[in-house]
């Protein structure tokens, strides 16, 4: 990264920085490390103790281990993604799995691998391999690829189309909807088939099986998220001569004079900065913007947006228990199940852990924790080869109530661009309009879109 500071981005002596950027999640991280990358003097603040907002970790106080709050991937055609991790110099601790490994309620397995078939074929040989595919149904899935490359890049044929109605009006039979297609769009969009926009569940669809020979691959972190992000993001930082503040909460936001903002903390000393970087989940953004700063679009998120919950179980085993690293579950209550002591390279002889992830949770956000980790358990044991589970040492479960939106049908017409109403100040957050779901993907490419809007104010 630059060390030196264009002149024409030069702060003003009495203001602490050239841009505040508030929220350390991977939007405000990718907005953060653009700008210093610059020459910008930068200031991240963040309420939490680690960076990557909900992509983020916590210390378990029984085990004293760092654990994310709830597993996340990314995909091979998650390129603005890769490249930030390239940029942050932490490209090596994420690794993509060259076979998904999915099972279905029967306890039957299928894996998902690249063949040297030529795309958008190379999948094919895997896919007819799926035992839980009849004949109709391989026909039927492999005329739906041909019809999905076709309609994806157009938006407006499907715009007004749930995912489920257009599978079904394309001839998908039950058993590819609920064993091939419902796997990949609920985890991808955190939604059910008949909440998800067709366009959005053709795109993701078309992004990882068709467009690319490893679009597919599920990529998994080799270390927790929070020590993933947060030591590369402030060197990257500090280094370009700005400071990332963790354990801060921002109280408001003022303008100070025409070129200049003031940013309130609860604790601390206020920050003042030229510019704006505003990444927070939309229903925060209005009361924490300047009202001059509004638009009717950002109004309209804030009021129209939908929330959908995923929730997420952490186990500790006394012993080993043979498990995939990754494993998606179909036809159960937890759609992934990760043995993160193979992911982290423990020795599973001292105990096994291992979480489970349920997407578009909001009826199981509603159950007890109680009720939740014994659904997870039962997953858990299905999973292993022998069924049976080791004596259980520690457990616990989280519920993200507002983890993403949901890409209804006409969700579009909702997702603000970066710019607000006053041009030194603009949003990003994976809400914001990026043509992507509500994933890593859409957060880093919004926090892109960001910091372009403030360099063309700024300049």
């Amino acid at each position: 990264m630059q060390s030196g500071k264009p002149s024409c981005f030069s702060v003003r002596p009495s203001l602490d920085c050239d841009v505040a950027v508030i929220g350390g999640g991977v939007a405000g991280i990718a907005a953060a490390t653009r700008l210093a990358e610059t020459g910008l003097r930068v200031t991240m603040i963040e309420k939490r103790p680690f960076l990557g907002g909900r992509a983020s970790s916590f210390v378990d106080a029984v085990t004293g281990q760092v654990c994310d709050v709830c597993q996340h991937v990314t995909l091979g055609c998650c390129t603005e993604f890769e490249s930030l991790l390239t940029r942050l110099g932490c490209r090596s601790d994420l690794r993509y799995l060259d076979d998904i490994v999915m099972q279905d309620a029967a306890g039957r397995r299928a894996t998902l691998r690249s063949s040297a078939l030529p795309v958008p074929f190379h999948l094919a040989p895997s896919l007819m391999r799926v035992p839980w595919l009849s004949w109709t149904d391989r026909i039927s899935a492999a005329q739906l690829v041909r019809r999905l490359r076709s309609q994806a890049a157009d938006a407006d044929a499907v715009s007004d189309l749930d995912f489920l109605a257009w599978a079904r009006r394309n001839g998908a039979t039950d058993v590819v909807l609920r064993g091939m297609l419902e796997p990949i769009i609920v985890s991808a969009c955190n939604a059910g088939l008949d909440d998800v926009s067709a366009h959005y569940g053709l795109t993701v669809l078309d992004r990882a099986l068709t467009q690319t020979r490893d679009g597919y691959r599920v990529g998994i972190f080799t270390k927790p998220l929070g020590m993933l992000f947060t030591g590369p993001v402030q060197a990257a930082i500090e280094r370009c001569g700005g400071s990332v503040w963790l354990r801060r909460t921002v109280a408001g936001i003022e303008r100070i004079r025409s070129d200049g903002y003031r940013v309130a903390l609860r604790t601390g000393t206020p920050v003042t900065a030229r510019a704006l970087v505003v990444a927070v989940p939309w229903d925060a953004l209005p009361r924490l913007i300047p009202e001059e700063a509004l638009t009717v679009h950002i109004r309209r998120a804030a009021r129209c947006l939908r929330p959908a919950a995923i929730v997420s179980t952490h186990h500790w085993f006394d012993g080993h228990l043979d498990c995939p690293e990754a494993l998606a579950l179909i036809g159960r209550t937890v759609h992934w199940v990760f043995n993160k002591s193979v992911t982290f390279g423990m020795d599973s002889h001292g105990g096994t852990y291992v979480t489970t992830v349920t997407s578009a949770a909001d009826d199981l956000g509603g159950a007890s924790a109680g009720d939740v980790l014994s659904l997870a358990r039962a997953d858990i044991a299905a999973a292993a080869s022998d069924r049976v589970l080791p004596p259980l040492r520690h457990e616990r479960v989280f519920v993200e109530r507002k983890a993403t939106f949901i890409p209804v049908p006409g969700v579009d017409a909702l997702r603000p661009p970066s710019r607000t109403a006053l041009p030194d100040i603009a949003i990003a957050g994976e809400w914001t309009d990026t043509g992507w779901p509500s994933t890593m993907e859409s957060a880093a490419r919004s926090g892109l879109a960001a910091a372009a809007q403030i360099l063309t104010a700024l300049a």
